[in-house]
């Protein structure tokens, strides 16, 4: 999820595979020079041991005997060579940048190995950084509680959240309900934000934007076809271009999709845990052939999407552009 929000904030990701395929991770691997790091803390403790695992680069040796990777999953990423790495600090809507340059092989490929090797400067903050920043929620920091509204289908994200942002003084109004209805109560919006991918754009939406306000959502007709947009109100019509840079979000759900109960042997029920995919590529597989257009809304008639050919496809590697026409 944070990868896929910091491309959709415009900030470089490098590809990126999560699994716990023995196969896949040494696919991965061997496309390139990659490293492979912990989730989380990287402090493990084995047998009244505590011991650090540092991120490293992985060499051939390493793709030898991959047994025990299927025991629990594993981040694998390609590896970015790099003047320094930065960290920043984020205090309310207050951000500070430092840039950590390391002083030998060993804090190179990860600066936490070796403290003493280090040295620090103040620098400026990404562009990007502040966007996501905003959507991890930390928009009530810099709008102010009374200006912040959110929407979630599941009372079990939306209570923790509510308990969590009070717990440090920050009490934006969180509403359980279907996203596609909106938040009409308090409308309208300045910016609407949806963190979750839709076929067509709710009708809700654009009757709850303010005239020339901006709507930001990933709009997908296919599995693998669509981006994200961003939507400026004119009147009735919602206009707008497809983001050069591709990124994802899961697909909205609604009241009506909820699995039903399982039974388990005694009879008692219990939630329907879906399975999930167990890898995931931080860059997708450029389409060729042909690339839907940018969407066309019309309160009257729904949404309609065109397709435009592509002669010959696109050359490997790269990632599926915007087309050149505009919406209706």
């Amino acid at each position: 999820m944070q990868l896929v929000r910091a491309a959709a904030a415009g900030l470089s990701v490098p590809d990126t595979v999560i699994t716990n395929e023995p196969a896949a991770f040494r696919d991965f691997a061997e496309q390139g020079r990659s490293v492979t790091k912990l989730f989380g803390s990287n402090t493990i403790s084995e047998q009244g041991t505590r011991k650090l695992s540092w991120t490293r680069v992985l060499d051939a040796a390493d793709l030898v005997d991959l047994r025990g990777i299927e025991v629990t999953t594993h981040v694998v990423q390609r590896w970015v060579p790099k003047s320094f790495e930065v960290r920043v600090i984020v205090i309310g809507e207050h951000l500070t940048a430092a840039a950590i340059h390391a002083g030998n092989a060993a804090s190179y490929v990860d600066w936490r190995s070796d403290y003493d090797a280090l040295t620090y400067e103040l620098m400026d903050v990404a562009a990007g950084v502040r966007s996501l920043m905003a959507a991890f929620g930390l928009l009530a920091h810099r709008l102010g509680d009374e200006r912040v509204f959110s929407v979630d289908l599941d009372a079990e994200i939306v209570d923790p959240a509510r308990e969590r942002l009070a717990s440090i003084g920050l009490r934006p109004t969180l509403v359980t309900r279907d996203g596609a209805e909106g938040v009409r109560e308090h409308a309208p919006y300045d910016r609407i934000i949806a963190t979750c991918s839709v076929p067509t754009v709710p009708r809700a939406w654009r009757d709850q934007l303010v005239d020339d306000g901006l709507l930001l959502v990933d709009i997908k007709v296919g599995t693998s076809a669509g981006n994200l947009v961003l939507l400026r109100r004119d009147g009735e019509r919602l206009e707008g271009r497809f983001t050069d840079r591709w990124a994802a979000f899961m697909a909205m759900r609604h009241h009506h999709e909820q699995p039903p109960a399982l039974h388990t042997p005694n009879g008692e029920e219990r939630a329907h845990v879906p399975r999930t995919r167990r890898r995931t590529r931080g860059t997708p597989t450029a389409w060729c052939g042909s690339w839907p257009t940018s969407p066309a809304y019309r309160p009257e008639r729904g949404s309609g999407y065109g397709s435009i050919p592509t002669p010959g496809g696109r050359p490997p590697g790269r990632s599926p552009r915007r087309t050149d026409r505009t919406p209706s």
